[in-house]
């Protein structure tokens, strides 16, 4: 009879103790890849080192397991680091302002950062001061856990965690270095044919959509040069990037990739994928050069390239066209032509052909066509008194135009530069030594090209003449 009481109260006693265990701590399904997204997010757009990261992940582990919907406190605290009451109300509402998800990743790390930048300033620099190294993942731990979580019994727990992101999350990820954790999916955008299929379509949920087909889709965005993290999950930051690359290419710009936005992506992707192939191929070593010429003058483009049995062609897109075309005769590395009044806005580009067919494009350079350099005001003899300001002036048609004056002294050869006068008009104050000194200036346009106005004699009369 005592035994069955003992049995009783022992089995009343579990059951008791087992209604306080938090509901985050069961979960249905792996956070592995929830674990990867914190890691990459942490040293990628927030910046930690590893052993910071580490530091943050052993305390998101304690308090939510890497569950991004956890809850805990009779359903009062939510979250990776379980926000409790006002700070839940404030992670839902930043996340709506800032127009995240607040149950993903992306979305409370963002809060983190800003509630750390805001009010946990201290322990924001402390993260980012910590050694990349072991002892420094478990100060972070235990500097995060004890200024920030603030739990019961502070230092005991303090002091696991920082074990925890020392012996555990360290070890795991320093071999990484702060770099972002490569896609275990080993998928394909160099072909036609891919290893991930279109299956569904793509968009932002609650419950954040995983996949090889996400990163499949991240990684070939990537590829075309947006601005996005390859971490398998579908967040806003994806969404926004699809919403880009929509309104560029004609789609309907919703941040959901159906059949139309998967096809365009993957197409796009391939076409820059044969194009880096083909540019590994074929190596221009020197780029073509933008000219400011004048209608009738010769201009000069090269090209240099390597590869084997290569040739050029040389295309030109006028200004205002919308196409490019072939330039007949230029089908050389140097193309030489006389410019003309047409060409100003012409876009110029090279293209280089190997014996196997592999093609590369040079860079698109630009002519522009400056008005003919002709001086239309020639500068004007003066007879002024010793000290007294002198003031010349030039005027010239042209682009751009630059000026210097020269001064030549009675019974001197030789044009010296007159030091601070390089303006289309100067002036200033005679001394004796100037008289039969002459000026004249050199317009300079944005072609290179320059012309020499006629030279201005100064003649001083009164007692302070110089003689002889």
């Amino acid at each position: 009879m005592v035994s069955i009481k003992r049995l009783t109260a022992a089995l009343m006693v579990v059951l008791f103790a087992a209604s306080f265990v938090p509901p985050m701590q069961a979960y249905a399904a792996s956070t592995s890849t929830t674990e990867i997204q914190v890691y990459n997010q942490l040293v990628g757009k927030l910046g930690f080192n590893t052993a910071a990261a580490a530091g943050l992940m052993a305390n998101i582990k304690h308090e939510s397991g890497f569950n991004c919907s956890g809850t805990g406190d009779g359903n009062t605290s939510f979250g990776l680091f379980q926000w409790h009451a006002g700070r839940k109300s404030r992670l839902i509402s930043y996340c709506k302002g800032k127009n995240l998800n607040y149950k993903t990743v992306e979305g409370q790390l963002s809060y983190l950062e800003y509630e750390l930048k805001k009010s946990y300033k201290n322990v924001y620099k402390y993260l980012k001061s910590v050694d990349n190294s072991a002892s420094g993942a478990y100060k972070a731990g235990y500097y995060f856990c004890y200024n920030y979580e603030i739990p019961a019994n502070r230092g005991v727990k303090s002091g696991n965690r920082g074990a925890l992101a020392r012996d555990t999350y360290w070890k795991k990820y320093s071999k990484y270095n702060g770099k972002q954790i490569s896609v275990k999916e080993k998928v394909s955008t160099g072909t036609t044919t891919s290893k991930v299929k279109y299956t569904r379509k793509l968009e932002v949920k609650s419950n954040c959509m995983n996949g090889s087909d996400v990163k499949y889709m991240q990684q070939c965005l990537k590829k075309l040069g947006y601005k996005i993290d390859v971490d398998g999950c579908y967040g806003n930051g994806t969404a926004n990037v699809v919403k880009q690359f929509q309104k560029a290419n004609g789609l309907k710009a919703d941040g959901k990739i159906g059949t139309d936005t998967w096809k365009a992506i993957e197409k796009k992707a391939n076409a820059a994928s044969t194009s880096a192939t083909n540019a590994a191929a074929i190596k221009i070593t020197q780029q073509p050069a933008s000219v400011t010429t004048q209608a009738g003058k010769s201009v000069t483009f090269t090209v240099k390239a390597s590869g084997k049995g290569l040739s050029y062609q040389w295309y030109t897109k006028k200004s205002g066209a919308t196409s490019w075309t072939k330039w007949p005769g230029h089908d050389a590395a140097t193309a030489k032509a006389t410019a003309n009044d047409s060409w100003n806005g012409m876009q110029v580009r090279c293209t280089v052909k190997d014996s196997s067919g592999n093609t590369v494009n040079s860079n698109t350079v630009k002519v522009t066509i400056c008005d003919p350099l002709e001086i239309t005001q020639q500068p004007k003899s003066v007879t002024i008194s010793c000290s007294d300001t002198v003031k010349f002036a030039v005027k010239a048609t042209g682009k751009n135009l630059s000026y210097q004056w020269y001064v030549k002294k009675a019974n001197s050869d030789t044009w010296a530069k007159w030091p601070g006068h390089d303006t289309a008009s100067t002036s200033a104050i005679s001394n004796t030594s100037w008289n039969g000194m002459q000026v004249r200036c050199v317009v300079t346009d944005a072609s290179g090209s320059s012309v020499t106005s006629k030279a201005a004699k100064i003649t001083l009369v009164g007692d302070q003449v110089a003689v002889g």
